[in-house]
């Protein structure tokens, strides 16, 4: 090759290598592990939303026609395949039956302090309730949020048109002063009231103490958008816009009065989620019982669970086997303070029927003079390979007579949003078929999705016939999960004579299906 030639070549080569290095920050690295899955039946529509990966961990919530009443919100349920029932199970809050359960020295509930209020991005998000503001004056600021002593608070909105928030000292606005936030699709207005005037309309455009103007979206109809509102040291007041990490208005505190309670009100029907949830917690450095006794269904260990430290806190995992003491998981802190993180306790092909696991709380740098915070939540018991499913159940179907005004998002993301399947005429789960023999339960049901984009999951667990112990261990640990894209499937390895329970699910059908299955004698197979 000539010289020129060679010099041509490598004048191209970093050509390219210029234009990667530009398109690159433009280019989306990963796409997003979101379906949206209608199934249609003459006319009628369920639609459910798919969340794998990365985004199963993450909030996900359900955009639709805003309906002109409360009644005709739609409900939502959600759950986890496969779903895997335990006591060991717990969702943190004062007084339930499984917090009881959880009850270990030095650790307690929080249900109020400042920690509480902050925003949530997991999937602890789904579970807020739901606060439907109208513009019914006979339920005007009907509904109220204490904020007495918080220092900041969270919510997310859907709006289609004006909705204002009001930070008041007293339980009336019209009788006592309030910060007064006016909030439409692309501005904000601001002022301080010493008490709500009746005829307010219009005024906040001429008489305001501040104003913004977003070259994007404030609110929206079609997306879940989320705030925090702050009070930094007493000094100022600021409300932020979360998904942009971006302060919308700032307003320097020079009155002598203090907000305790924060209203909603709008021009027509928005709805509200309010950052609010109770979590489990220490101060203090110890090695505690890690909840109660955990029966271990199956070959495998994994635990999903919540978890939070201060600055200079990290906490360890385990479990004893004999005298070895043996890490599950060791979390230190992240680059964000008290940052919350889903963690998996896992452990492969464990030999107990019956296992405690423990928790060490330890500071990085003891001579730090720093308050100990160790926190936890959610706690479940999960699969590795799991997906999480949203149902849509609509109340009335006249809100809307399409499927393309409903979508679901991540709610971290308002922009992103998911890939559509639509099938039609799909109504109960078809028959089940199975062939058996000693070892092995082959599958099989008619086809519904002949281009196999949806999976199918399956759940096996066998049967002991002893019901006290000791219990046959083979058996114990026979059980599993497996996942599918065609309509036939094959279990095997399984121990022969024993019944089996199969559970079939996909986010075609709310509904799992249930089978109860015997592998056959050896002798007779």
């Amino acid at each position: 090759m000539k010289y020129g030639d060679v010099v041509q070549n490598k004048r191209r080569k970093m050509l390219y290598l210029t234009l990667l290095l530009i398109l690159y920050p433009f280019v989306s690295v990963r796409g997003i592990n979101l379906t949206y899955i209608v199934k249609k039946d003459n006319d009628s529509f369920y639609p459910s939303c798919i969340a794998e990966e990365l985004e199963r961990y993450r909030g996900i919530g359900w955009i639709y026609p805003i309906p002109n009443n409360e009644h005709d919100v739609p409900n939502i349920t959600t759950k986890f395949v496969p779903t895997l029932d335990n006591e060991y199970n717990c969702k943190f809050s004062q007084h339930t039956l499984c917090t009881t359960r959880w009850a270990l020295k030095d650790w307690r509930v929080d249900d109020k302090s400042q920690k509480t209020r902050r925003f949530l991005f997991d999937r602890r998000w789904e579970d807020l309730p739901m606060k439907v503001i109208s513009n019914n004056k006979s339920n005007e600021f009907k509904e109220r949020t204490d904020i007495e002593n918080i220092l900041e608070t969270s919510f997310s909105i859907r709006a289609s048109g004006v909705v204002e928030l009001f930070l008041c000292s007293g339980w009336n606005p019209y009788s006592y002063p309030c910060y007064y936030y006016n909030i439409n699709e692309t501005q904000i207005y601001f002022n301080v009231y010493q008490t709500l005037p009746k005829d307010l309309d219009g005024k906040f455009k001429t008489e305001h103490l501040e104003k913004y103007k977003g070259y994007s979206n404030i609110l929206s109809q079609d997306e879940w958008r989320s705030f925090t509102v702050s009070f930094s040291d007493n000094v100022t007041v600021k409300l932020i816009d979360i998904n942009l990490n971006r302060t919308l208005i700032q307003h320097k505190i020079t009155e002598n009065w203090k907000p305790m309670f924060m209203f909603m009100r709008s021009n027509s029907v928005s709805l509200w989620k309010i950052h609010e949830n109770d979590f489990f917690y220490t101060n203090t450095t110890q090695i505690s019982r890690l909840g109660p006794h955990l029966e271990v269904y199956g070959k495998d260990l994994c635990v999903s669970l919540l978890v939070s430290v201060c600055n200079n806190c990290e906490i360890i995992f385990f479990y004893q086997d004999g005298n070895v003491r043996k890490n599950l998981k060791h979390v230190r802190p992240t680059t964000i303070d008290e940052e919350w993180l889903e963690i998996k306790l896992k452990e492969e092909n464990l030999q107990f029927e019956k296992i405690n696991l423990f928790v060490e709380t330890k500071f990085i740098n003891e001579s730090q003079d720093t308050l100990g915070f160790w926190a936890i939540d959610d706690v479940r018991i999960c699969n590795e390979n799991e997906v999480k499913v949203s149902f849509l159940h609509l109340k009335n179907k006249s809100i809307t007579n399409t499927t393309d005004d409903i979508t679901c998002q991540v709610i971290e993301k308002p922009s992103w949003r998911p890939k559509k399947l639509t099938y039609n005429k799909i109504k109960d789960f078809p028959p089940v078929k199975f062939v058996n023999n000693a070892t092995s339960i082959t599958l099989s049901w008619a086809e519904e999705d002949p281009l196999h984009q949806i999976e199918y999951f399956i759940y096996y667990a066998a049967n002991d016939v002893c019901t006290t112990e000791p219990y046959n261990l083979k058996r114990l640990k026979s059980n599993g999960f497996l996942t599918t894209k065609a309509n036939e499937i094959s279990i095997d390895s399984l121990v022969p004579f024993t019944l089996y329970n199969i559970t079939i699910s996909t986010v075609l059908h709310e509904k799992n299906q249930l089978l109860f299955v015997h592998t056959l004698d050896p002798i007779n197979a």
